[in-house]
């Protein structure tokens, strides 16, 4: 997609703790588990989607392309993990999605979706307006996906020992009974300590792949990197303390460490970011608002096309994703709810860490080396894109929520 203006910098940093979140909150053993299906639903469904919407596009619209057809396909086929992971982090939080790593499932899918979009797109306007060299479009989803594993892993893993862990600080004692004052003062003062630390490297580290990922050209290697660090040293952190819980056997563990576990804690890293994000997301919905330009819905049939190219994208998305997740230990009822939480699109800047303004994007371009065709190709897309928009974010955010308590089995059954 190669260099450009940067987006804005709050954006930024909403997308990148949304992320986090996200990361610090999936289930090693579930993804462990799922990583079969999680590939299929990221790849199967937005290849799907973007194919039929291209169809229906090229015989429904006049005069609009094959490659103009794909271009609007892909930019339909990326989610929306600013409406996605928000949602499925409050289901699971109720404790539902969980049991069969659903929300896990969803979430790891819905970043590698993305990727193919930016990368298709890429591919495709190279090919309309032959800008760049093509190989190197083909290959960018490919890099996009090892720098940003790359990327990811190295700093989660770094994460995990630095800074040391609470009880690598502190000389303890061997503890035959309750802590003394100054002690249990001491070592809450280390936690807290290290929680900080932790946060603002995690939260840094992670602002600065999804900025430079941008700024650098590979725009899906940032988001990438911003989960996988985060599950990574999430993941690693539980590790370390279980087993050094393990090595420790004459501590007499209170009554509240023996029912709930290590597992069942809740990492006070998330709990960090769980009020970052409080404070942001208003920041980054109500940017999704300024971006919807409602004056390109004011021809009665350019949405009437739209939202039959719109419809037939989102039915083959329904088949192939019932066949992607098939075979994963899931039942019927969280088949239909994933079919429900992958309906949000992520387009016109919704998304820009994952998308890159893909329709405005092809606007300008058109504007600046196509033919009259072309911009009114560009148009057309970009005015369907925002119907997208109006139709799937509101009905997959408020699917998720109604739908979600009612088809995902809850923790506790």
């Amino acid at each position: 997609m190669g260099k450009g203006k940067g987006p804005k910098v709050e954006k930024e940093a909403a997308l990148s703790v949304i992320l986090i979140k996200g990361g610090l909150e999936m289930n090693a053993a579930q993804l462990r588990r799922l990583s079969g299906a999680v590939t299929r639903l990221a790849l199967l469904p937005c290849v799907a989607e973007a194919a039929a919407a291209a169809v229906a596009a090229h015989y429904i619209l006049p005069n609009f392309s094959w490659e103009w057809g794909l271009m609007l396909g892909f930019v339909l086929s990326a989610v929306s993990p600013a409406v996605l992971v928000p949602n499925l982090l409050r289901l699971k939080h109720m404790g539902y999605g969980e049991k069969n790593g659903v929300n896990t499932l969803v979430i790891a899918a819905s970043s590698l979706d993305d990727i193919v979009s930016i990368s298709a797109f890429g591919v495709l306007s190279g090919i309309v307006f032959s800008t760049g060299d093509l190989t190197s479009k083909i290959v960018q989803g490919p890099e996009d996906v090892c720098i940003g594993t790359a990327l990811g892993l190295v700093w989660g893993f770094l994460l995990i020992f630095v800074p040391p862990a609470p009880w690598a600080n502190v000389s303890y004692t061997t503890r035959k009974g309750p802590l003394q004052n100054n002690d249990q003062n001491r070592e809450k003062q280390t936690e807290k300590s290290v929680t900080t630390k932790r946060a603002f490297l995690l939260g840094s580290g992670g602002f600065l792949a999804v900025t430079g990922s941008q700024w650098y050209g590979y725009p899906g290697a940032g988001p990438l990197a911003c989960i996988i660090s985060s599950f990574i040293a999430g993941t690693g952190w539980k590790w370390r303390e279980e087993k050094q819980n393990c090595n420790r056997p004459t501590i007499v563990l209170s009554h509240d460490d023996v029912e709930g576990g290590a597992n069942n804690k809740v990492n006070p890293v998330e709990a960090v970011f769980e009020c970052i994000w409080f404070g942001l997301q208003p920041i980054l919905f109500a940017s999704i608002g300024t971006e919807v330009k409602f004056e390109l819905l004011k021809g009665g049939d350019i949405v009437i096309a739209g939202l039959l190219v719109l419809v037939c994208g989102l039915i083959m998305r329904l088949i192939v994703t019932s066949c992607a997740v098939w075979g994963a230990g899931l039942n019927i009822k969280e088949v239909i709810f994933i079919n429900i939480a992958w309906l949000p699109k992520a387009t016109v800047q919704a998304s820009i860490t994952f998308i890159a303004a893909l329709a405005p994007v092809a606007l300008d371009m058109a504007r600046m080396m196509g033919t009259d065709e072309d911009l009114e190709s560009a148009s057309r897309l970009l005015t369907i894109s925002v119907i997208s928009i109006l139709v799937t974010a509101p009905l997959g955010a408020f699917g998720i929520q109604w739908f979600g308590p009612k088809l995902l089995s809850h923790s506790d059954r």
